[in-house]
């Protein structure tokens, strides 16, 4: 099986471009200079029914989402690898070159910030899963969802705080460590390495580490499928299931990403034969 990377930049540029470097592990995937990455505000959008059709009865029909404006890139760089360069390996690395600033005399007023948080890993049949599996989503995709989640989740999210950062759900990091910070507030000045550890789950897929025991607030949840009777939903406080008296969270699901096949950013991976990089 093949792996889609994504790699998106948003730069707020002083003078000069960064210069950046992506490894898994040391092995070095791309290089290039971040030309052109200031961020875009426009807002997305996505169909409803590409991942909620079991409660239209409650929440009306499918519908068209937006999703509000806020900075995110304009573009991304994406990357087709074969399982086998990712199997085993830690991490994958995204090496920041920039000593662009003002500093003079002890002073610096201005300087080039990036934000490389907008990187995302996923098996390349997933990405059909978001943009068109309707009610099967959450079967489709059964096997990235942690054993702690009980599979359940129907759950779009656009980002929530962890540590001093942002988290934006799968298939985007839940945990990220830049210069060896944890979570540290996106918008990094100065040069650096931004790393996401890897992990392989017990169905063999290649996912971003952690998520077996990561600590999610207790509204990131939703109802898995009410014709089952086997979770009920609490609204109130946030969100949460209740089964046999213990309360789970649900495992959160991009609602960028969905916005992102929605629109059709990925379709290459769906309707055209890729090269993938097999070194």
């Amino acid at each position: 099986m093949k792996y889609v990377l994504g790699v998106g930049l948003i730069v707020q540029k002083y003078k000069k471009d960064p210069k950046i470097r992506i490894f898994v592990d040391n092995l070095l995937i791309d290089e290039f200079d971040a030309e052109n990455c200031e961020p875009t505000n426009k807002t997305m959008q996505y169909h409803h029914k590409q991942y909620k059709l079991n409660n239209w009865k409650k929440n009306g029909p499918p519908r068209l989402k937006q999703i509000e404006a806020q900075d995110r890139p304009a573009k991304f760089k994406t990357y087709l690898i074969e399982e086998n360069i990712l199997k085993n390996k830690k991490q994958i690395k995204i090496e920041i070159t920039n000593d662009d600033n003002n500093y003079t005399n002890g002073f610096m007023t201005k300087s080039t910030l990036v934000d490389p948080t907008y990187i995302f890993l996923i098996p390349e049949p997933y990405i059909k899963v978001f943009k068109s599996s309707h009610i099967n989503f959450h079967n489709d995709i059964a096997k990235v969802i942690p054993e702690k989640f009980k599979g359940q989740g129907e759950f779009g999210c656009q980002s929530w705080p962890v540590g001093d950062g942002r988290t934006k759900g799968y298939p985007f990091p839940f945990t990220y460590f830049w210069n060896n910070k944890e979570n540290a507030i996106p918008l990094f000045g100065g040069s650096g390495e931004y790393r996401v550890n890897l992990l392989t789950n017990k169905h063999n897929i290649i996912m971003f580490d952690p998520c077996e025991d990561m600590d999610l607030p207790m509204y990131i949840a939703d109802y898995k499928n009410p014709s089952d009777n086997k979770f009920e939903f609490k609204p109130n406080p946030g969100g949460f299931f209740i089964k046999n008296k213990l309360v789970y969270t649900g495992f959160p699901f991009s609602e960028e990403f969905f916005a992102l096949t929605w629109e059709g950013y990925l379709d290459k991976y769906i309707y055209e034969d890729q090269r993938a990089i097999n070194t």
